[in-house]
This record gives C-alpha cells, structure tokens and sequence, in this order.
C-alpha cells in the first residue's frame, strides 16, 4: 500500500472518529429540513463528541479551506441557532458552556437514537 492510500485512509479514519461520516437519522437529512450540508456535519459532531468547541466546530467545517475563503470565526454561533432551529421540532436540544462551546445532553442524543429506531 503507497503512503498516499495509508494517509487517505488515516483521514477517513479520523473523520469517522469525529461523527463526520455518519449516517443523520431519516427525518433529520438534510432534504426534508434545509439543514446544509455544514449543519449536517456540525450535528454529527455534537451527536459523537461529549463537548464541541467552537475553535474545534469551526477547523472541522472550514479548516481545509483556503484562507481566503474562509468565513468569519463568529459564524459558528448562527449555525448554532439554526441548528437549534431544525431540531426542536424533535425535541432536542443543543447545550451552551458559556464562552467554551456546545454539546447535547445524553438524553438529547437517546432522542436522535430513537429517531433511527423508529425507521
């Protein structure tokens, strides 16, 4: 195996640690709540993870961007909010440490669980 595929294969590995590859339970996708495809990473994150901070939200979602084409450093927080838009229909919810970062409770994410169980 070249080192080329062992890297490629280390980065899906890392991605698949950090939620980034998992499957979003059916009424969640994106086509049926207009959650982009950064909203749908940003929740795979906090649904893995026991605490996401924004530093960390936003090098997962606009790291490996161009520096020019990345966005302001504060966009994390909107995403948030709409994030939290599209989830209370379902009853669950997105948690704030205040000036650190966010995370959702164990019973939050026994709701998205659910959600997967009821397909």
């Amino acid at each position: 195996m070249s080192e080329l595929q062992r890297l490629r294969d280390r980065v899906l590995e890392l991605e698949d640690a950090l939620g980034l590859t998992a499957e979003i339970p059916y009424p969640l996708v994106p086509q049926h709540t207009g959650m982009t495809k950064s909203l749908a990473k940003l929740f795979c994150l906090l649904i893995h993870r026991p605490f996401v901070s924004r530093d960390a939200a936003y090098t997962v979602l606009f790291g490996g961007r161009p520096e020019c084409d990345q966005p302001a450093g504060k966009i994390i927080e909107p995403m948030v909010c709409n994030l939290r838009k599209t989830l209370r229909r379902y009853d669950i919810s997105i948690e704030t440490r205040w000036g650190m970062g966010y995370y959702m409770t164990d019973e939050n994410k026994r709701k998205v669980h659910g959600l997967k169980e009821t397909l």
